[in-house]
């Protein structure tokens, strides 16, 4: 077959594919599609009945929202009047606020004051959240604080009074070192109680009158790399 006909075929082909006036005026290939959308996780929204704060500590304020030693969730408003002070653990990320008067309102990243001063922030290094969360679930791991006096924190039950007591369970026994009733939800462990010997296992147990049985086990390490502030000293009972 001569030069001209291999031409003719080779346009029939291409007839069949883009048409002919498409081999010799340039024509435009159909656009490719688009690529297909990639689903990505989306951060789950924040769970509004989950705390967000922690009140470390408490002075000359009557508003019934502020409980010594409780946690707060956001869009709590507490109004500490001209001279109330209050001291807010940020939960995730840790860290502390102290305000003197004015209304706080508290929110996921921080506290909004009004009629006050801002507050006063430092951030913390601490315990992992789920130490120091409630409502976290029963666990039997043990925790460790770096603080020689801690402080013991149970489900609120407000007016029970607690039998709480604090054991030794070196070897296995369990031999009591202090106990006390408390009326409230929280105790922290006094100043002229037995010394807490490092590295030595204890239970701590609060029991209500209703029978209802908090505890916790926990140990005292002064060397942990957390910071000097009450969250670290907190062992809370499930």
């Amino acid at each position: 077959m001569g030069l001209a006909g291999m031409v003719c075929l080779s346009l029939a082909g291409g007839a069949d594919a883009r048409g002919l006036l498409g081999l010799f005026a340039g024509e435009q290939e159909t656009a490719p599609p688009p690529p297909a959308t990639i689903a990505r996780d989306l951060p789950e929204p924040p769970d509004p009945s989950r705390p967000v704060a922690w009140i470390s500590a408490l002075r000359n304020v009557a508003d019934p929202v502020a409980v010594p030693y409780g946690y707060v969730k956001a869009g709590a408003r507490i109004d500490l009047g001209s001279q109330g002070e209050i001291t807010l653990t940020w939960l995730s990320p840790c860290r502390e606020e102290s305000i003197t008067g004015g209304v706080v309102t508290v929110t996921p990243a921080g506290p909004r004051v009004s009629g006050a001063p801002a507050s006063h922030s430092r951030v913390l290094s601490c315990q992992p959240l789920d130490q120091v969360m409630p409502g976290s679930g029963p666990t039997k791991r043990p925790v460790a604080v770096n603080a020689s006096e801690p402080l013991f924190l149970w489900p609120s039950q407000p007016g029970a009074p607690a039998r709480v007591s604090l054991m030794d369970t070196t070897g296995g026994e369990s031999v009591e070192v202090w106990s006390a009733t408390v009326y409230g939800n929280a105790a922290a462990y006094p100043h002229e109680a037995p010394l807490l010997d490092e590295g030595r296992p204890y239970m701590i147990r609060a029991t209500l009158d209703d029978g209802s049985v908090y505890e916790a086990t926990f140990s005292f390490d002064r060397d942990l790399r957390y910071s000097n502030a009450p969250i670290n000293a907190l062992v809370v009972l499930r």
